[in-house]
């Protein structure tokens, strides 16, 4: 199974009118060290958060593009479990999240 990653990618490309099959020698890791280090070594070229990868951003061991016409941004849900949402502090923290986003706080938050 591919990782979000590669959806994201792939959803990219689509909507750019390419296709993910169009990239050969495709290879996924879920070692993220293990990636950066091939990465690092020349070995190839990744797709990831550059909140991963600051460091070696920040050092000039890699460098960052941008894809022009590619959503460089992903969706996010907040989560909390059932059990948890009737505590005060989180609910009031994850509506304080939702306020400075600028989005309504949903009603079913403290329940």
């Amino acid at each position: 199974a591919q990782g979000c990653a590669y959806r994201f990618l792939a959803t990219g490309l689509r909507d750019m009118g390419h296709r993910i099959e169009d990239l050969t020698n495709l290879t996924f890791f879920d070692d993220l060290p293990g990636l950066v280090r091939q990465i690092v070594g020349g070995a190839g070229i990744g797709f990831l958060s550059g909140a991963l990868i600051a460091a070696e951003l920040e050092s000039g061991l890699l460098r960052s593009h941008r894809l022009e016409g590619l959503n460089h941004s992903r969706s996010r849900t907040l989560l909390i479990a059932p059990h948890v949402n009737d505590r005060a502090l989180v609910a009031n923290f994850a509506a304080a999240i939702f306020t400075e986003l600028g989005a309504p706080v949903p009603p079913d938050l403290r329940s």
